[in-house]
């Protein structure tokens, strides 16, 4: 089972999909927290402030995580679910694109290199030649562990885009708890314009080396006292104990 928890850096306009995933092929259960704030670029201590609010937050029940093609066609279902007409793919009018992307790294408390919470942050831009831009949008992530598939861990709420301002940025925190094996993983980022089935832009670990490898860990394999429980309860090494045993034969032999 996995466990993972999010909170975005953004002003909440609906409702978010909740999900969760990872392990190489993603674990089949997922769970996520979530929380919105207000504003742009975050500072370092607004992100810490952040994070500590989301340790506060009670885990949701159990999801079953996704591949990004299940997500791409339940998402294509969800538009049009009953009619025999498709859905309509994208807009005629909007072009979009992303401007920049970054990801910053959190909690490693077994100093082992390896961090059970992170964020990923990314500005997206919408161009309209026929007049001002400005578009709704939400955006679907995914991990990928070690080079393994694509596997759904958020989806965003829908947030609204303006031109090429860099005040849309939008970021998403998330701190790992429980599943996800020490390893290496990579981002990609799928943009979806509301009400449109396809998707307008993407980015990834091949665009670019904020979202590629990101040495990352649940809680649960963040713990710094693992190796204490195993070398402080006063036991002896194998050969200290076979040591005692000899001599207390020794011992006995010597009385008899």
């Amino acid at each position: 089972m996995t466990y993972a928890t999010t909170t975005f850096f953004k002003p909440a306009l609906s409702l978010a999909l909740l999900l969760a995933a990872s392990h190489m092929a993603v674990a089949e259960t997922a769970q996520i927290k979530h929380k919105s704030i207000g504003g742009v670029a975050q500072s370092l201590g607004e992100r810490q402030q952040a994070l500590a609010e989301l340790k506060l937050q009670p885990l949701t029940s159990p999801s079953m995580t996704q591949t990004r093609q299940q997500r791409i066609t339940s998402r294509q279902k969800q538009l049009n679910p009953t009619s025999g007409q498709a859905a309509i793919a994208h807009s005629f009018y909007n072009e979009f694109s992303f401007f920049d992307v970054g990801s910053f790294l959190f909690d490693d408390l077994d100093y082992d290199g390896f961090y059970h919470s992170f964020s990923v942050s990314f500005d997206a831009d919408v161009y309209n030649p026929n007049g001002a831009a400005v578009a709704d949008v939400y955006a679907e992530l995914y991990l990928s562990r070690n080079g393994g598939p694509w596997e759904h861990y958020y989806s965003t709420d829908i947030f609204t885009l303006y031109g090429s301002t860099t005040e849309d940025r939008f970021e998403v925190l998330t701190s790992l708890e429980q599943g996800y094996g020490t390893d290496h993983y990579d981002v990609l980022i799928d943009l979806y314009e509301v009400g449109y089935s396809d998707i307008v832009a993407t980015i990834s670990s091949f665009d670019s080396n904020s979202l590629y490898a990101l040495p990352l860990e649940s809680y649960d394999y963040d713990d710094p006292g693992y190796e204490e429980h195993h070398h402080h309860s006063g036991s002896l090494p194998l050969w200290g104990l076979l040591a005692i045993l000899g001599l207390v034969g020794y011992r006995r032999k010597s009385r008899s």
